[in-house]
């Protein structure tokens, strides 16, 4: 057995100074690092604030479900700006409302339905959906929200399990059932009377014209012999004029001993037009008028609107074909247990 020889005396108090060194060098590595922490001050709330989450990062978005139908959406472009424009140019200035009511009419009546093809979610473009001229209610929801977006009109798309539109920000509630009632008005259809009639000796003959408000009449007469023809404000000039006393007329639209007479008058709502026979025979007139009822406005649906911070948002579902007008849901829709919207930002939103 071999024994190893005692270090020499002299080697001791090197290695203890080497020991004692390690040991100090540790205790001040842990004591700089305790200092640095615990002098670290805690987090303001301004410090821990959320940091905006883009849009395009789908798997960080909360919109993340919805982020291929948002990206779908174009909202610069020139193609688009002037097909905006081409349909809303005869809106007043700053009308936001007809504004998009014109976009909502353009997509919703000039833009078919046609479904996805079996088994397959696809998703068009706004300018595939424009050449091909159809598409679903995503694809139609997609194109009106870029057509807003192309008019400065912040918009959501909104979601249900099986459907899916639009809704338009930032509109004066004031504004939607006026325009609404003056954009969808009913046209009537020209009105004309043709009538060949015998007026007797001192007699006369009256015609009156239907109608609410002033109109501009297309009068053309010819008789057999000569007559005053005269537009009468009321009810008791013809009176007055069967009793020979004084009575009103409007000049512009009122002849004497005449036998022809075409012109374009302004007729105040009930003034009659008269024929009067001054002559000791009878003669006979025939008038032919021609004229234009006003617009009649529409039974407007019951019109739902939603508050999205502190301004009104109006529904628009472009799917819906046939008569339909913006702040309309389809009944499925209104039933929906829940309906989500999602702008581009990311934020969504739970309507009731």
């Amino acid at each position: 057995m071999h024994h190893r020889d005692p270090l020499p005396a002299s080697r001791l108090p090197t290695r203890r100074v080497l020991v004692i060194g390690l040991v100090l060098i540790g205790l001040g590595s842990w004591y700089r690092l305790t200092h640095t922490v615990t002098n670290q001050a805690p987090p303001t709330t301004q410090q821990a604030a959320p940091v905006p989450v883009s849009p395009r990062t789908p798997l960080q978005s909360p919109a993340h479900r919805y982020q291929r139908y948002l990206d779908a959406i174009v909202p610069e472009s020139d193609g688009l700006r002037a097909l905006a424009y081409g349909k809303v140019k005869d809106c007043p200035a700053g009308d936001r409302t007809c504004v998009l009511t014109e976009l909502y009419r353009f997509v919703q009546q000039e833009i078919g339905y046609l479904a996805d093809p079996v088994a397959r979610e696809h998703i068009q473009s706004p300018q595939a959906t424009l050449d091909i001229g159809a598409g679903d209610c995503e694809d139609l929801s997609i194109l009106l929200a870029s057509l807003l977006d192309n008019v400065g009109i912040p918009n959501y798309l909104v979601f249900t399990e099986d459907h899916a539109d639009t809704m338009a920000c930032e509109v004066d509630s004031r504004t939607i059932v006026p325009t609404l009632e003056q954009r969808y008005a009913i046209q009537q259809p020209p009105v004309l009377r043709e009538e060949t009639r015998w007026i007797q000796p001192w007699s006369l003959s009256v015609t009156t014209l239907t109608a609410t408000t002033p109109l501009q009449v297309d009068i053309d007469l010819h008789t057999s012999g000569p007559l005053d023809w005269m537009v009468v404000p009321s009810q008791q000039d013809v009176e007055a004029i069967q009793q020979h006393r004084a009575y009103r007329t409007y000049p512009s639209c009122s002849r004497e001993q005449m036998t022809s007479f075409r012109s374009t008058c302004a007729i105040p709502v009930g003034a009659p037009l008269v024929a009067y026979n001054r002559q000791e025979t009878p003669i006979e007139l025939a008038l032919t008028v021609r004229y234009q009822l006003p617009p009649v406005p529409p039974t407007l649906p019951p019109i739902k609107t939603y508050v999205v911070n502190g301004t009104q948002c109006l529904p628009l579902d472009p799917s819906i074909k046939g008569q339909a007008y913006p702040g309309q849901l389809m009944p499925n829709v209104v039933t929906a247990p829940s309906r989500t919207a999602v702008n581009r930002a990311g934020h969504l939103l739970t309507l009731n």
